[in-house]
């Protein structure tokens, strides 16, 4: 496990914080806006083509470019990169694809509670009001909901209906990312599908203090042409980066970030 300081993508996430309450702001000012601060806000973050959410494009918007571009490249880096790419995330729920999967201290403390030491932290991709998510699994094989403000249990019935609804939906267009870019780059393997579950070492899980971290996993797409243990690349396949802030009541950072950034144990179907 490599630990990377990677300021880049806390940058990110903390623009998605200040993007997502300028956004309520501006609805709450509605008609009483100028044509000077629409156009000041049209430069600060470009909408979707619905008009209905915040798109950011790549790295290149004006105010932080220059320091975001300062940052040496890393593989987490090009990960998150590679996945704003090919997936075109949102900042809002409800769309397909998050720019990150944010954790709430108290569902933090919760799932901390139900971790053993000698266990890994068991995240399972799947599907809620279609868009990509992840669920908690305890070494008891339950499963819960933490991306809500607080964790929920769910019983078997309801995993197998959203893992259903995962591998006939966002999974099966995930795998078919992962083919297209195994041709069009000429690297990795297509014989099997993408990423279902990733485990992360509880090592690098006992580093995260709930009541001093922002907790989020931001999704990526390994660009190394690493192989598992079936001897399968895991080029092209979707991860998660744990990123562990410290931030001020005003989102702001009070040291750099520790970001744990390889594979995760990455977990395709029939490995």
């Amino acid at each position: 496990m490599r630990t990377i300081k990677f300021l880049r993508i806390t940058y990110l996430i903390t623009l998605m914080l200040f993007f997502v309450s300028c956004k309520k702001d501006m609805n709450r000012e509605g008609k009483n806006e100028s044509s000077e601060q629409k156009q000041q806000q049209t430069n600060i973050a470009p909408t979707d083509p619905n008009g209905d959410s915040i798109y950011i494009k790549k790295y290149d918007y004006l105010t932080f470019h220059s320091i975001l571009t300062t940052i040496p490249d890393t593989d987490a880096d090009k990960y998150y990169e590679k996945y704003s790419d090919n997936y075109k995330p949102h900042l809002e729920l409800g769309k397909k694809y998050p720019f990150s999967i944010n954790i709430t201290g108290s569902v933090g403390e919760e799932m901390k509670k139900m971790i053993k030491k000698n266990d890994s932290v068991r995240l399972i991709l799947t599907t809620r009001d279609n868009h990509l998510d992840v669920l908690f699994a305890d070494s008891d094989n339950n499963k819960y909901i933490i991306t809500d403000p607080v964790i929920k249990k769910i019983n078997d019935n309801d995993f197998k209906k959203m893992d259903s609804t995962f591998k006939v939906g966002i999974y099966n267009e995930m795998t078919i990312t992962k083919i297209k870019l195994v041709d069009s780059e000429h690297s990795g393997d297509k014989t099997y599908g993408n990423t279902t579950e990733i485990l992360i070492p509880y090592a690098e899980f006992d580093k995260y203090d709930p009541a001093k971290h922002t907790l989020a996993f931001l999704p990526g797409v390994v660009t190394n042409n690493t192989f598992n243990s079936k001897k399968k690349s895991k080029m092209h396949h979707l991860t998660l980066i744990m990123c562990l802030m410290d931030l001020s009541r005003t989102k702001a950072l009070r040291t750099s970030p520790t970001v744990f950034s390889d594979d995760f144990c990455l977990k395709p179907p029939g490995c």
